[in-house]
């Protein structure tokens, strides 16, 4: 849930909330409540005149953030920072897998949540060495691995980076 809520704001701070397309007069700001109007006290003045889209995900993103307790904000601040400090070219990497992934079909997206969840339960020695692994193999091989964790052959694969 994390990770997608993380990916979800990824996506809105790095590619601006571009909308696909306008959809209806928009988010009334009267209807938004106080907590989501706090949080999105920035836009108040400009709010009628974003998209549909681009609202609509904003307020998602300020409702997630309003249930989340102090020590997840500081978090997630501390990782937006990180993500602004950025080089653009390492950001538009970042949106690319993005959109990478919402391209993906929903139990793909799940198979990859999965072996998010998998990586990110091992102990910090075992990700370490199996990044280094990553890191060494050669691009051609990358790409062939991940040309097929994204046909959904590659579970197995990661195992096999592991050893």
């Amino acid at each position: 849930m994390r990770a997608r809520f993380l990916l979800a704001l990824i996506f809105v701070v790095v590619s601006g909330g571009m909308a696909a397309g306008d959809q209806g007069n928009g988010i009334p700001w009267e209807s938004l409540s106080r907590g989501e109007k706090e949080l999105l006290r920035r836009y108040a003045d400009s709010w009628h005149t974003l998209p549909y889209d681009r609202q609509d995900r904003l307020r998602r993103s300020a409702e997630r953030l309003s249930r989340m307790s102090p020590q997840e904000r500081a978090e997630m601040r501390q990782y937006y920072r990180k993500l602004r400090d950025l080089p653009p070219e390492r950001r538009e990497q970042l949106k690319k897998r993005a959109d990478e992934f919402r391209s993906l079909p929903a139990p793909e997206q799940e198979r990859v949540r999965a072996r998010y969840r998998w990586y990110k339960e091992l102990p910090s020695a075992e990700r370490k060495v199996l990044r280094e692994k990553w890191r060494a193999l050669p691009p051609d091989e990358r790409r062939r691995i991940r040309s097929e964790m994204h046909n959904s052959q590659a579970d197995d694969k990661m195992e096999r980076l592991k050893r």
